[in-house]
């Protein structure tokens, strides 16, 4: 092959890659995902990765890189309950308390910070707790120190759906402000 046209195959690679200009990285960007809850919509950041649920049940699943330290991803999972599931925002913050023993020296109070917020009108239940994830009984993944879940109760007019943020404490931390400003950005469209 000529070296003169080496460039014209290199080319779309690096503008693809952003070496030369917008190319390919813009509309990657323009064509994330959108997570429909119901009637709201927010766009999901680029840096998630869908996967396939772990629960055939669940409504989606994305993959967190780790990072620092941490050896494992963090997992966010969407489930939707349905009208009349009979579970409360209490019931469900309970539940995931009790998934995880507090740091040693301390309460599950101290380490579990329950908040009230509004999404696209929609009220919302968020639990921040961190310690060592004693999981779901049977699961054999389980116990995992130093982890942190991210739990949000998100009712909507159709139902109630869960989101989970769950993997190493250092890993949640990292994403915990996108996660939230996602979360925040559920709107209608058109709105």
């Amino acid at each position: 092959m000529n070296r003169p046209y080496r460039f014209l195959l290199m080319a779309p690679i690096a503008t693809c890659l952003g070496l030369l200009g917008p190319g390919c990285w813009v509309s990657a960007q323009n064509s994330r995902e959108v997570v429909e809850l119901g009637t709201l919509k927010s766009q999901v950041p680029a840096d998630w990765a869908g996967v396939k649920p772990d629960d055939p049940s669940s409504h989606r699943q994305y993959r967190l890189e780790p990072v620092g330290d941490d050896k494992e991803a963090a997992r966010l999972t969407i489930d939707f309950l349905g009208k009349g599931s009979g579970d409360s925002a209490e019931a469900r913050v309970r539940r995931w308390k009790a998934m995880f023993l507090p740091p040693e020296g301390k309460d599950m109070d101290s380490v579990a910070k329950v908040r009230r917020l509004k999404a696209g009108g929609a009220t919302v239940t968020y639990l921040d707790v961190r310690g060592d994830y004693k999981g779901i009984p049977g699961n054999p993944a389980t116990p995992r120190e130093n982890f942190r879940l991210l739990g949000v109760y998100f009712d909507t007019p159709e139902g109630p759906y869960l989101i989970r943020l769950l993997g190493p404490a250092g890993t949640v931390e990292f994403y915990r402000t996108e996660f939230e400003d996602w979360l925040t950005a559920f709107k209608e469209p058109g709105r």
